[in-house]
């Protein structure tokens, strides 16, 4: 008790006709919403283990298919770009010691 949880559930109203619309199901916990650009009745769930879903508003059923990204790939890259520029500042700063002791 006490605790928040994610609704498995997309809640969709229709602001023109002030009334609900059916409910989405997406079970990994929806994170994000935004709708397509192109298509209005279209919006991409996406969750926080990298889970993606297009859903048609108009039509929920037909779109129940679930992607994945991996999510794995980007941590790796981020470990490794900052290994990287540690190092880097770590040569930078060391030449830039040397350099001013030999100024003096």
């Amino acid at each position: 008790m006490g605790r928040f949880t994610i609704d498995p559930f997309l809640k969709v109203y229709d602001l023109r006709t002030l009334r609900q619309l059916p409910q989405i199901p997406f079970t990994p916990g929806p994170c994000l919403l935004k709708f397509h650009p192109l298509f209005s009745s279209m919006i991409l769930a996406v969750s926080q283990s990298g889970c993606f879903q297009f859903v048609d508003v108009n039509q929920p059923s037909f779109y129940q298919n679930f992607h994945q990204v991996s999510i794995y790939l980007f941590i790796y890259l981020f470990i490794y770009l900052f290994i990287y520029l540690f190092i880097y500042l770590f040569i930078y700063l060391f030449i830039c010691l040397q350099l001013n002791i030999l100024n003096k």
